[in-house]
């Protein structure tokens, strides 16, 4: 029972911090073409996080094997961008596995506990709800 609240409450989470996201990082509606991905790459490669998060979002959309989507994803996040935390929590949820929710947890955490400018509706209380989560939940099942 724990655990089928602990796997709806990430993919809530993730879900919800990655539409957040996607709505106010780019405007950007369309899959990227083979020229923009190319372009973007390259950016990604020389340290850019917002085109390494780009990359790791036209992945998810196109749906492209969850190993490139976390690839990345894991970019932006080395280069500092502030949801990369959320996109591979909900990555590594998606990939399923112990090791993929162990990965996911710690990521989550990670997001919740980093020190990042939210949006209004991440207010106090949801925070310190959504830490107790992460707290309580050390182990995947």
């Amino acid at each position: 029972m724990v655990s089928v609240f602990i796997s709806a409450f990430v993919v809530l989470v993730c879900a919800q911090n990655i539409q957040a996201e996607k709505q106010t990082a780019t405007t950007i509606t369309h899959l990227l073409s083979s020229s923009e991905t190319a372009h973007l790459s390259r950016l990604a490669a020389e340290g850019d996080p917002k085109a390494a998060f780009r990359l790791g979002l036209d992945a998810e959309e196109r749906e492209a094997p969850i190993e490139e989507q976390i690839f990345w994803m894991q970019i932006a996040q080395e280069n500092g961008h502030p949801y990369a935390m959320s996109g591979l929590s909900a990555m590594y949820y998606r990939k399923g596995g112990e090791f993929a929710c162990i990965r996911s947890l710690y990521w989550l955490k990670k997001f919740h506990n980093a020190e990042i400018e939210r949006d209004k509706k991440y207010d106090d209380l949801e925070r310190r709800n959504r830490e107790k989560f992460v707290e309580s939940a050390d182990k995947c099942k």
